[in-house]
């Protein structure tokens, strides 16, 4: 196999043995020797050079084929060529050409590349199986996020639909809200040291409101709190209170109570008399805050009308009539009528109008406390107007309600 080179068969492996003195001590041709054939009776076997060329770029080009590499570590590429050519061998039988003798080195190389294409497919069909998961996942995910998001929309719709149907009562809140944050409010609380609650309170009447009066009584050099309350909407689709609806029994009728401090601090005279005083002064103010051009609240002599209790005390209940003005208006363009709510004309009575006269039957309790020298006036009016019968009248038909919440009246301390 070279110049000087004799080849000798060995049946058993099917593979020639050098004995040429170049060769390493297996017989096999050492580095730097050259190749020129492999020989199968008699025949150049070019196909044994083609099977070694393929293991060569296998071992060369495959960086996964760890035997491949190995086998090129080891012999070097040339070498690993040259055992090769020495195993790719025929075997003849009776002069005929028979299978490729494959040795396991080989078989294993392109075993190798066999395993890597499977390899190679089962990552790639385990990828395209994750990435149909996660467009699976993804899709689930966007349809979750809409019904949400569609849900979340539909709940802000009706909330924001409910809050306009309710707007009325809404606005009465946040308005008693702020009052209650005033802090000429506050600042004159904390000088009476007391407030006014009313702990039965029907559910058709508002939480209670708070007013500093200070400016209002100044005629009488007064200073202290109205805290009140009236009927309020019917209902959270209502857009008007039910004092400002004249065919309600509730119509132009309040619940409240006054905490009244003299300036000079001195004890009134007459506590029935400052009770009606404070009560006129409050009059004019609201129905002029309503819109009134020329508010009217003109007091008759109050009668007894005998005892009520409240808060523990035995006294005196006080049965007056008061000639004034309904704040109902046709045009509400002022903060406090804007807030109460109006119901359209079209639904008054015939003959009503706007701010029209009205007859104001009141009851009124009052006492003085001298631990913090102030005086209290718990009241409660209802209204009546031209045009309605004796039946019909607002104060026959709440008299007992009315009386009840002023029993519920109750002081409470403030510091």
């Amino acid at each position: 196999m070279g110049q000087g080179s004799v080849m000798e068969a060995s049946p058993a492996l099917g593979i020639g043995r050098s004995s040429n003195p170049g060769a390493d001590r297996n017989g096999w041709p050492s580095h730097g020797m050259e190749v020129t054939a492999v020989v199968i009776a008699g025949e150049a076997a070019p196909v044994a050079v083609v099977e070694a060329i393929e293991l060569l770029i296998v071992a060369a080009t495959a960086p996964e084929a760890e035997k491949s590499r190995g086998l090129a570590k080891s012999f070097g590429i040339w070498d690993a060529l040259r055992v090769c050519l020495h195993m790719q061998v025929y075997q003849g039988r009776q002069g005929e050409e028979t299978h490729l003798a494959r040795r396991p080195l080989f078989r294993g190389a392109r075993e190798m590349n066999s395993s890597e294409s499977r390899s190679k497919a089962t990552t790639d069909a385990s990828k395209a199986g994750h990435d149909a998961a996660l467009e699976t996942t993804r899709a689930s995910f966007y349809r979750r996020w809409r019904l949400r998001v569609g849900i979340f929309a539909a709940c802000c719709t009706l909330l924001a639909l409910a809050a306009f149907a309710a707007r009325r009562t809404l606005l009465l809140d946040l308005a008693r809200i702020a009052l209650n944050r005033d802090p000429a409010l506050i600042a004159q609380e904390k000088a009476d040291g007391v407030m006014i609650t009313f702990a039965n309170r029907p559910a058709v009447w508002i939480a209670p409101m708070k007013n500093e009066m200070d400016e209002i009584w100044a005629p009488i050099h007064a200073n202290g709190v109205n805290y009140y309350t009236f009927a309020g909407p019917r209902n959270w689709m209502s857009t008007y209170s039910e004092r400002s609806n004249p065919s309600s029994p509730y119509y132009q009728a309040w619940v409240g109570g006054y905490v009244i401090q003299l300036k000079d601090g001195t004890v009134p005279d007459d506590l029935q008399t400052l009770g009606w005083q404070v009560t006129a002064l409050d009059q004019r103010s609201w129905l002029e805050a309503m819109g009134d051009a020329k508010p009217l609240a003109e007091s008759s002599m109050a009668t007894r009308a005998g005892n009520i209790a409240i808060d523990g005390h035995e006294l005196p209940l006080w049965h007056g009539i008061m000639k004034s003005h309904s704040d109902l208006s046709a045009d509400p363009k002022s903060p406090l009528s804007t807030l109460i709510g109006m119901p359209p004309n079209s639904t008054w009575p015939r003959g009503i109008v706007s701010f029209h006269d009205v007859t104001l039957e009141g009851y009124m309790a009052c006492w003085f406390e001298p631990r913090r020298r102030v005086s209290i006036v718990v009241y409660a009016v209802a209204a009546s107007y031209p045009g309605q019968t004796r039946n019909e009248e607002n104060g026959g038909v709440i008299d007992g309600e009315l009386l009840e919440m002023m029993r519920s009246a109750k002081l409470e301390g403030v510091s």
